[in-house]
């Protein structure tokens, strides 16, 4: 039988490899193209913008970053480079924005997460600091992981890049920094993150979207129908869960702006997940242009929505991850389907979405 841990352990596998392993020393960061796009988006019915924090906090507030230790030198930056998950297309930024928090980066630019990869490894040419801040996170505190986690090159006395998820106050914060004295510099951001985090007020949720605006209950059952997804994977019954995550701090909106299901067969790895990100419409405007994707029709669409498709191969697992990204009433959903073949997994992402949709109305 597959226990959550179980679940999450499975998923961590297959995303993300089952080991760490750091690009050679000196290799040059990697890219990812700019979209430059305004942050009001105008291809759904409902006006999306990026939201106003629900914390008293600015990146401004974390200037003081680059005066630390190795980071001497170090200048502010779009924190947009680095994703959620390296299955994914969604920056890790956007995520924590459209919840309400913070994202920030001070660095000598490129990603701080190597992407096209099966593996989780550091960029540890990267030099900088990425700062993550979501409020009101109290309730969903005992559910996630704390933790330091270290590039392949470090050891028990120098470190190269680092994250680390830390509570402060009611805020979930996540914090990567480069460091080549011995954590000194880790440290010292860690402990300068955490004083500015501690100073800051938030305001209770959730964020007021503009009238129109999709938000789904949170109630998974609502979403979609177990039934349905029961259907989908060829079963009886399904588990319903919270929508896995690899990155403690993407799991985490889930219980405070977004929402985030899951359905999986405790006999078999399958799983499918529906995200919404209310109000995002921002966001995918932002990303669904810069990705190889096919158009996609849905019942339920109106004229100024929009879907896509895409794919993902895990040849060494023998497994093939797709999405739906569905873009309506100024929302972004996104349905997840996996199998052995891309027609199955395709066609589960397209009827998570469907379902979503059919919901909704």
């Amino acid at each position: 039988m597959l226990t959550r841990a179980a679940l999450v352990a499975i998923a961590a596998i297959v995303l993300c490899g089952c080991t760490q392993t750091a690009p050679p020393a000196g290799a040059p960061a990697p890219s990812r193209p700019s979209f430059e796009a305004s942050p009001t988006a105008t291809s759904a019915s409902v006006a999306s913008a990026q939201p106003d924090p629900l914390i008293d906090l600015r990146c401004s507030d974390f200037a003081q970053v680059v005066t630390i230790g190795t980071l001497a030198g170090v200048t502010e930056r779009d924190a947009r480079a680095a994703l959620a998950d390296l299955s994914d297309v969604v920056p890790l930024a956007d995520i924590v924005r459209n919840a309400g928090g913070v994202a920030c980066e001070f660095s000598d630019g490129g990603s701080w997460l190597v992407t096209g990869t099966t593996t989780l490894p550091f960029n540890e040419s990267w030099r900088g600091a990425a700062i993550y801040v979501l409020p009101n996170a109290a309730s969903v505190l005992p559910d996630l992981s704390y933790g330091s986690l270290c590039g392949d090159s470090s050891t028990n006395t120098t470190y190269t890049v680092c994250e680390r998820e830390v509570a402060v106050g009611s805020s979930w914060v996540k914090i990567v920094s480069s460091s080549n004295d011995r954590g000194t510099t880790l440290d010292a951001v860690r402990d300068f993150v955490v004083g500015v985090v501690s100073a800051a007020t938030a305001r209770p949720g959730p964020i007021e979207r503009p009238e129109g605006t999709y938000i789904p209950d949170r109630d998974c059952e609502t979403l979609a129908a177990s039934a349905t997804m029961a259907a989908q994977l060829g079963v009886a019954s399904v588990v319903v869960d919270r929508a896995v995550e690899t990155d403690p701090m993407s799991e985490a909106t889930y219980l405070t702006e977004h929402v985030g299901c899951a359905w999986y067969d405790e006999n078999s790895s399958d799983l499918l997940e529906a995200i919404v990100y209310p109000g995002g419409a921002w966001a995918a405007e932002l990303t669904l242009p810069g990705i190889a994707s096919s158009p996609l029709e849905l019942d339920g669409l109106g004229g100024t929505d929009s879907a896509v498709t895409h794919c993902t191969p895990v040849p060494q697992y023998d497994y093939v991850m797709c999405w739906a990204e569905v873009v309506t009433d100024g929302s972004w959903i996104r349905a997840f389907g996996d199998a052995a073949d891309e027609s199955t997994a395709l066609a589960r992402a397209v009827a998570v979405a469907q379902a979503v949709l059919t919901a909704r109305d």
